[in-house]
């Protein structure tokens, strides 16, 4: 189900804020890594989510840390990503450092246009290029991005930088960015949605301008936290029965309150699936996978595990 995905080395994942993106992120890392792929799974410069998510047991910071086998973590810090570009035109690590920490040079790098962004990108960069013997340390990176209002602008600083600086180091360091993320056998998209209004309207446009943008098809949609149907919706008739012949039963858990529970899951199911079939209408051909909400479990990484077993489902 997740094979093309996994044959990407950077996986960028998305959605409107508060539809599971960082839980989708974690369960895709525990994935991949359960199959075999050496995964790291990266956050940007937030307070890190993955450290409850997968237990690491450790602060998840700037450099990579092993959460499990085959998958290691980290959060990408921009100050010190910025510091790593200019250790690249700067003779040492510390004169980079300190150039970085002067007062001066940070209001410019504050002011410059998305110098910070760019100083992310590159470091997601030099992380793809680590080696491990003679193969890449990663097979694949799975990136935690910013809320869909900003991914696409994140995605686009390289090709930006690279057109109004056009010459210069930076500048082809920068055409070699826009490249790697426009190229469809290195990179792609994903999208994390819920099945509510705002969600559904906002992934629509988000698929549509990724691929006018950016040329990525976005071609994986996760439809996260579906309530499923308490039963048949052809059993709508017998909860209604007992509902009204329970009616006046004393106590919060009699059978005329649980059939009433019934009738709701089966209200909320059926309004999920109309969002869902808004979806499907707006973006045609998507591998679209459909999470269930998982109203019960013991921890954060005990969610983790079960939505990843349920990816290993046909």
């Amino acid at each position: 189900m997740l094979d093309a995905l996994y044959a990407h080395r950077l996986v960028f994942v998305t959605g409107k804020g508060g539809v599971g993106k960082s839980t989708l992120t974690a369960a895709l890392g525990m994935h991949a890594a359960r199959s075999g792929r050496r995964t790291l799974v990266c956050e940007t410069d937030t307070f890190s989510a993955m450290e409850p998510l997968l237990a690491v047991g450790r602060p998840v910071g700037h450099q990579p840390v092993v959460a499990a086998q085959n998958l290691w973590a980290c959060n990408i810090q921009s100050e010190q990503s910025l510091a790593d570009l200019v250790h690249r035109f700067v003779p040492s690590a510390r004169l980079a450092k300190a150039a970085v920490s002067n007062r001066l040079a940070r209001l410019f790098f504050r002011t410059a246009p998305s110098m910070y962004e760019l100083s992310v990108l590159y470091r997601i960069k030099s992380l793809m290029d680590e080696r491990d013997g003679d193969g890449p340390r990663y097979d694949t990176i799975i990136i935690d991005l910013p809320a869909t209002g900003h991914a696409i602008t994140f995605l686009s600083v390289p090709e930006t930088a690279n057109k109004v600086l056009r010459v210069g180091s930076v500048a082809e360091m920068s055409a070699e960015l826009a490249a790697q993320l426009r190229d469809p056998n290195i990179t792609d998209l994903v999208i994390v949605c819920i099945p509510e209004e705002m969600p559904v309207n906002e992934s629509i446009e988000l698929h549509k301008a990724a691929h006018d943008k950016l040329g990525l098809l976005a071609e994986t949609i996760f439809i996260n936290m579906v309530r499923p149907a308490p039963v048949p919706e052809d059993g709508r008739a017998a909860l209604e029965f007992l509902a009204d012949k329970f009616e006046d039963e004393p106590g919060p858990g009699g059978i005329g309150v649980l059939a009433e529970g019934g009738e709701l899951g089966l209200d909320w199911s059926r309004q999920d699936r109309e969002y869902i079939g808004k979806l499907h209408r707006g973006i045609q051909g998507a591998n679209f996978i459909e999470v269930p909400y998982i109203y019960r479990n013991e921890s954060d990484v005990d969610l983790i595990r079960r939505i990843a077993d349920h990816l290993n489902a046909p």
